[in-house]
């Protein structure tokens, strides 16, 4: 019912309104808002399909529906491609897969985003259950996608494994192309990332990026006993494989951790394995943390805590201060549970400290190294992919066209140019690319403003002098 209600709207708000909105006003209104319910007829029609397509919030509200049944299902080989973007409206979110555990129930599948955004994911997830879009994905591939304004929050008790924004726990999958925004607040989670919560096996994560702002409060009197690995793009990794990896992704959030023990990192929060002998490969990232904050023990390093194994190139990150003393470190023993910090390890081999990351240098430098499919642009405070739309700057052309306008008049030839003057001067050019409509509005506002100036009645005439009989002189000739 709602999918032909929204086609109605649509014919008649395009017949109605196109000529009074202004360019690019598109971009942002068009998203489906999720009204709460589910809708699954688009699988229900054809469950042995090759492709599916999700063209409404209530289609993926459908499959978190089809994965968490009392028979999930897994999606494997099968491919979702997302036709539009969402709006969650802050309902609250069952994550897909919300309940599965690796190699058992997972999604399975290829979701291809297309581009898209989902916009006010709200999740918090009962006691046992995972949060983020997806619970668990394992050997699937989530691409082309980004998730903006999410609210993960998991302030409960319950001391609960795995949280970040995308996903939970990522096994054996691909992750490419994606980024996050939002908060991610946790009380008593263990692995804890902006991107992922903790990922295994031959996971890779390439092309990504994460504006997670994360706030852990586990208790940071439990010295000794368990403590949570926070990573602004993810937690933990555990048990890799030969192909592990981490490359060309960001990470611009903030890390607030309580914990005197927890292990931070910009990239990832700590990684090991018990089995060897391979490492994650982290490379090519740029770490451009706002704010870090962990604990009072200075476990908290630009990159990542790693095991021996661990190879670390081509990073860029700020300078140290006293909050991050360390780029990288290097653990050994991680099994022993000493957790301790090799002091020979050489951080210059990880990379480069940048000391601005708006130099138009870095992207040629990224570039260089970039993985394939990979291209780096400069964003507004950091380097960041042409699909960023959050990070790019937007475009004032229609902005700086009517302020010239506006400049080429007199303000003294009108009866009040207060307007016109308070709409220039309310031009804002912070907004990013997503945010094109609040540009083009504010070039709309200097023009309205011009458009109602009132000019000022022209000056009588001056009367003519009078000769001293008092009759009026000829201005030609005097007399």
């Amino acid at each position: 019912m709602k999918k032909w209600k929204r086609l109605a709207c649509a014919v008649l708000a395009l017949a109605m309104f196109t000529c009074l909105l202004p360019a690019g006003a598109f971009a942002e209104d068009a998203a489906d808002t999720w009204d709460g319910t589910a809708d699954t007829s688009w699988y229900d029609a054809d469950p042995d399909a090759d492709t599916f397509v999700l063209d409404s919030a209530e289609d993926l509200a459908g499959l978190s529906q089809l994965t968490n049944g009392e028979t999930p299902v897994t999606f494997a080989g099968k491919t979702i491609l997302l036709a539009a973007d969402l709006d969650l409206a802050g309902r609250e979110w069952h994550a897909i897969s919300e309940n599965a555990a690796a190699g058992g129930l997972a999604f399975q599948g290829s979701f291809d985003g297309q581009g898209h955004v989902i916009r006010n994911l709200n999740n918090g997830g009962a006691a046992g259950r995972r949060t983020g879009l997806f619970g668990v994905i394992d050997k699937a591939v989530v691409k082309n996608l980004r998730i903006e304004n999410a609210q993960v929050n998991t302030t409960d008790n319950y001391t609960r494994l795995h949280t970040g924004v995308l996903a939970s726990w990522a096994f054996d999958s691909i992750i490419e192309n994606c980024s996050v925004s939002g908060t991610l607040a946790c009380t008593r989670a263990v692995l804890i990332g902006g991107l992922v919560g903790q990922a295994s096996g031959s996971t890779r994560i390439v092309g990504c990026g994460s504006d997670v702002d994360i706030k852990s409060t586990f208790p940071p009197q439990e010295v000794g006993g368990a403590a949570p690995a926070v990573g602004g793009l993810v937690g933990q990794w555990e048990t890799v494989a030969e192909n592990s990896l981490i490359a060309d992704c960001y990470f611009a959030g903030s890390l607030n951790v309580a914990s005197n023990q927890a292990a931070c990192g910009g990239i990832l929060g700590a990684h090991f394995d018990f089995t060897g002998p391979y490492g994650i490969t982290i490379t090519n990232c740029v770490a451009a943390p706002s704010e870090v904050q962990c604990g009072s023990m200075g476990n908290v390093t630009y990159i990542a805590a790693i095991d021996e194994y661990g190879t670390v190139t081509n990073c860029l990150w700020p300078a140290l201060t006293d909050e991050v003393n360390a780029v990288v470190q290097l653990v050994v023993d991680w099994g022993a549970g000493t957790a301790e910090a090799d002091p020979d390890f050489d951080q210059n081999q990880c990379g480069r400290q940048v000391e601005s990351f708006t130099d138009a240098a870095l992207v040629d430098e990224l570039n260089a190294n970039a993985q394939s499919g990979v291209t780096w642009v400069m964003g507004i405070k950091h380097p960041t992919f042409a699909w960023d739309e959050r990070n790019l700057p937007a475009d004032y052309t229609r902005v700086d066209a009517a302020i010239e306008q506006a400049n080429a008049l007199r303000a003294a030839d009108y009866t009040d140019f207060s307007a016109v003057a308070a709409a220039v001067n309310a031009v804002d050019r912070t907004k990013s690319k997503a945010q094109q409509a609040e540009v083009d509005a504010m070039a709309q506002a200097i023009l309205e403003a011009i458009a109602a100036l009132e000019k000022k009645p022209a000056p009588a005439p001056a009367p003519a002098p009078a000769d001293s009989a008092g009759q009026k002189q000829n201005p030609k000739t005097g007399v």
